[in-house]
């Protein structure tokens, strides 16, 4: 079951569109995005492409213009589809090695195993991945790369929190367009200073504040589970942000993929917190304090949970506070405690206005959806 598809055709949405006026700097930032995976241009020279679940083909028509021996897209959401077609039309894309297919990747037989798997922003959000996960496994070829994101309870924090202020803000509207509307407002001042953003606030109101795909913690999937799961066949290549680092010598290097990944797992714990905020430098500490900081977390999203079900609103308030309020005490950290204090102030008055007029909030994300390459081993 695929939550956010579901979400998407009830509404007939997809909220995944971006703005590409200044397409060359959508060019270059995809390429980027590309190279930091270790997915470079000649990478890409006479391979056999699959992505799944593109949505509207935003991306899709930078990965098009490579040089590819053919490239299979494969999106489930059937307004999303549509879109992608149009959109490869209205680019003039050559789609002669091209292929479309509207249907969940885990119903289809491909003839074929493929250089290179790009399956983004999907993971996160199922309920059951089961299925999906064993079929990116089994496309990639011996010595193919494997791209997807992963999302965790830190690194999504302050989108929650925002849901959470969103929820506030809607409790006692009913009409979809109309929560949209309403979030659009409150929250088109932190879009505009979410540097990079290419989508519009609608969208974004819809697909991350709304969506109940969006704010189901078992569901989220993140760079521990994806080492986790691909740590059989799959060496870990590269990702973004990438917060790793590696001083083995190579003559010494583990040759076995589950060995050679723990080096970067046990960083990972090292390093989760630097996921909370996107302005976060890189540092590490104690396993345990970031144990500690993903609990907390994860408290103050099944609290935004409990919120969503019907519970006590102010209730509710006050635990997310405490939860606030536990966050702060597992950093210690001048610059973070401006933004939570700002946060409590709002959560104690909740507005429109106070939430688009914020300072230190406004201007804060988390490091949200991060990128992460496998390659998979001969």
């Amino acid at each position: 079951m695929n939550q956010f598809v579901d979400f998407y055709k009830k509404h007939n949405i997809s909220p995944v569109r971006q703005n590409i006026s200044d397409f060359q700097n959508h060019f270059l930032r995809r390429k980027s995005l590309y190279r930091e995976l270790g997915l470079i241009d000649s990478g890409f020279a006479n391979a056999n492409i699959l992505e799944i679940g593109p949505g509207s083909g935003y991306n899709s028509i930078i990965t098009a213009l490579y040089d590819f021996k053919s490239y299979v897209l494969v999106e489930p959401n059937t307004r999303g589809y549509n879109d992608m077609l149009k959109l490869f039309e209205e680019q003039k894309i050559d789609v002669k090695n091209i292929r479309f297919i509207n249907d969940y990747a885990e119903n289809i037989e491909f003839d074929e195993k493929f250089d290179i798997v790009l399956c983004e922003g999907l993971l996160p959000g199922l309920d059951n991945k089961t299925n999906l996960l064993k079929t990116l496994s089994e496309q990639v070829k011996a010595g193919g790369v494997l791209a997807i994101t992963t999302v965790d309870e830190v690194s999504i924090f302050l989108d929650i929190v925002r849901r959470f202020i969103g929820n506030l803000l809607i409790h006692d509207v009913d009409s979809f367009e109309r929560k949209v509307e309403i979030l659009s407002k409150a929250f088109q001042s932190h879009l505009e200073q979410l540097s990079g953003s290419s989508r519009p606030i609608e969208d974004w109101v819809a697909d991350v504040l709304i969506n109940p795909a969006s704010s189901k913690p078992k569901d989220y999937f993140s760079i521990e589970d994806a080492i986790n799961y691909f740590n059989e066949e799959f060496y870990y290549y590269n990702s973004s942000p990438n917060i790793f680092t590696n001083i083995h010598w190579y003559k010494n290097e583990e040759q076995e993929p589950k060995k050679y990944n723990h080096n970067y797992l046990t960083q990972f714990f090292e390093k989760r917190h630097v996921l909370l905020l996107q302005k976060m430098d890189v540092s590490t500490r104690e396993p345990e304090k970031n144990r500690e900081l993903l609990k907390q977390c994860s408290k103050f999203i099944n609290i935004n949970l409990e919120l969503e079900k019907g519970a006590d609103m102010y209730q509710c308030i006050e635990d997310a506070i405490s939860s606030l309020e536990a966050i702060k005490l597992n950093f210690n950290d001048d610059a973070l405690a401006l933004v939570f204090n700002e946060i409590i102030e709002i959560l104690r008055k909740p507005s429109i206005e106070r939430v688009s007029e914020s300072k230190h909030f406004a201007s804060s994300f988390g490091k949200g959806q991060q990128y992460i390459s496998f390659i998979k081993a001969d």
